[in-house]
């Protein structure tokens, strides 16, 4: 018969059986495979329910990177295929994206155009107003917009419509 006082404190295992089957193990091993406590037993329940609430997160992090991985398809494929040439800027008016059309526009890879002073395009009588626009945007530190013209292959001097963002 147990005694009532150390009615709480018989080991269990951890599938709530009492006294472990092998009694050769030492203390500190039976300390690993075993709850002496109710304390113990309550903190082992938190950590399950811990590992399912990781797990549920897991799960919505998974479909979040799916839906965003789909609009990312969808956006490059919006940008990509505009019938309107499109570049982005940095702040020093280098091309860090570029779409088809531009590429097109231009003559040039798409890749080939990543990195590209944007100046190299510019009719030379709108250096001086770009240059101008790209130290307002600095200065400014928000979104900018003006017209350029350029040129591009053959030689056409194409009017453009130019925003410049500070990069993500």
């Amino acid at each position: 018969m147990v005694n009532e006082k150390n009615k709480g404190n018989t080991p269990k295992d951890i599938t709530g059986n009492n006294s472990p089957k092998n009694t050769n193990l030492s203390g500190k091993e039976r300390g690993r495979y075993f709850l002496t406590s109710s304390k113990e037993e309550e903190l082992f329940n938190d950590l399950k329910l811990k590992q399912i609430q990781i797990d549920v997160q897991k799960q919505e992090i998974r479909q979040l990177e799916n839906h965003l991985k789909n609009s990312k398809e969808k956006y490059t494929r919006i940008y990509d295929f505009s019938p309107s040439g499109y570049l982005t800027l940095d702040d020093n008016g280098l091309i860090i994206e570029a779409n088809l059309t531009a590429s097109r526009i231009f003559g040039i890879e798409k890749s080939s155009l990543i990195k590209m002073p944007f100046y190299n395009f510019l009719i030379l009588k709108e250096t001086k107003r770009f240059t101008d626009f790209l130290r307002n945007c600095r200065k400014h530190d928000c979104h900018q917009v003006g017209d350029f013209s350029i040129t591009a292959l053959p030689v056409i001097i194409y009017p453009v419509h130019t925003a410049l963002d500070q990069p993500i």
